[in-house]
């Protein structure tokens, strides 16, 4: 019978020597996760510069888990870049374009700072490898949407046209074949491209990365936006033809037309324009800081014609903060950049029920803009299009709600 007894006791002593190790490795797990969280979060905010984003998450990791105490937690081979499939949640790495950073962080044999047991040796295993990984991305909504599920070429880019997204993703609702068509040495590069359905792309068009067909369609982010509150008419249909000029907020109904060698600047506010135009002939200018411009109506659209100059900004509080142009949502119109001429705009562009049509050698942001465009549906042609650039922290500060996430973690 005694030798039963010592056979039961050396057995619970084992066990329970296990379970002393095993909540000590498990804490320590823990504290490789915080670690890894917080340097993959980081790591992630200087997306898309790999090396530092390499060198943040190394510093936060000997942050949190120094190397006097921890010995060598991170290796830089441990800090992976590639991208995210949200459909399937799987992390693929790859050089080039990264949408997210991996980061693991481990106590190992490798490294040669397993974690020692305390009892477990007793049974042969004087230590454990423990180790953890993070995986953190871009957050917010995609800044370049075209919202039609349903058009076939929904978004369209020809002749040299290009999409520059810097930290932010394109997406194509439209789920029909040719959804994306892309041709004639066009470019899109952005942290993601997702098509609801196929891509056409000649040979000579090059998308950075490549895009995900089929991918889930994406909700209108600003579907909750509500248009600003106004009445009556402040202004009939307003034609400035050679004139120097300074506009107020108000209600201009049947529009305002631009014309001639007119030099046109908007103050401060909204400005709801009913059922006409905002129209910017050849050679005029228009100019305008912390002004939102609401469209309404059959024929109030967006109409810069050849050689016209804008300049205007958004303003990054209040109710209309980061809104540089509304239209309402059942108004069903097309927009026209056209010509050569130069347009400086930064902040949202949010036309929901209308088509964006853009030519000839027009950019419709300044180079790396903090922008947003969404529309029904896109077409860039004659080296004309967007550049975007989402990564700077005060820039996603004036935007709406939706866009103010910088980095997320994605698993």
């Amino acid at each position: 019978m005694a030798p039963l007894i010592a056979f039961g006791v050396i057995v619970g002593i084992s066990g329970a020597a296990l379970s002393v190790d095993l909540v000590r490795g498990s804490a320590l797990q823990q504290s490789l996760h915080m670690a890894a969280d917080a340097a993959a979060l980081a790591a992630a905010a200087r997306l898309p510069d790999t090396s530092a984003a390499t060198d943040v998450a190394l510093a936060y990791v000997e942050k949190n888990m120094p190397a006097a105490q921890y010995g060598r937690v991170l290796d830089p081979a441990d800090v992976e870049f590639g991208l995210w499939d949200p459909k399937t949640r799987a992390f693929t790495p790859q050089s080039g374009t990264a949408t997210a950073v991996r980061v693991t962080t481990r106590l190992s044999e490798q490294n040669e700072n397993a974690v020692g047991t305390f009892f477990a040796g007793i049974l042969g295993r004087r230590s454990i490898d423990v180790a953890a990984s993070a995986i953190a991305g871009r957050g917010g909504a995609p800044c370049v949407i075209a919202l039609d599920p349903a058009a076939k070429g929904s978004t369209t880019l020809k002749t040299n046209a290009a999409i520059e997204a810097t930290g932010c993703g394109v997406q194509v609702n439209s789920t029909t074949n040719a959804a994306l068509s892309i041709s004639g040495s066009s470019s899109i590069d952005a942290s993601d491209v997702c098509v609801g359905g196929t891509v056409s792309r000649a040979n000579s068009a090059t998308t950075t990365p490549e895009p995900r067909e089929h991918c889930p369609g994406q909700a209108d982010p600003l579907a909750n936006l509500q248009p600003p509150s106004y009445s009556g008419c402040d202004h009939g249909l307003m034609i400035l033809k050679d004139v120097v000029k300074t506009l107020s907020p108000g209600v201009y109904c049947a529009g305002i037309q631009i014309t001639g060698t007119s030099d046109i600047t908007l103050a401060p506010g909204t400005y709801v324009l009913l059922n006409g135009p905002l129209m910017v002939a050849s050679t005029a200018k228009l100019s305008g800081e912390n002004v939102t411009i609401y469209l309404k109506g059959l024929l109030a659209n967006i109409d810069f014609l050849d050689d016209a100059q804008i300049a205007l900004t958004a303003p990054t509080t209040g109710d209309m903060a980061g809104i540089l142009f509304f239209q309402d949502r059942q108004s069903h119109n097309i927009h026209f950049w056209a010509g050569d001429s130069s347009t400086n705009l930064h902040g949202v562009i949010y036309v929901p029920g209308s088509k964006l049509y853009s030519s000839n050698v027009n950019l419709i942001t300044p180079t790396r803009a903090c922008a947003v465009l969404i529309a029904n549906a896109l077409e860039f042609d004659k080296a004309s299009g967007m550049s975007i650039d989402l990564t700077d922290a005060k820039c996603r500060a004036g935007l709406p709600g939706p866009y103010q996430r910088g980095v997320v973690l994605l698993d």
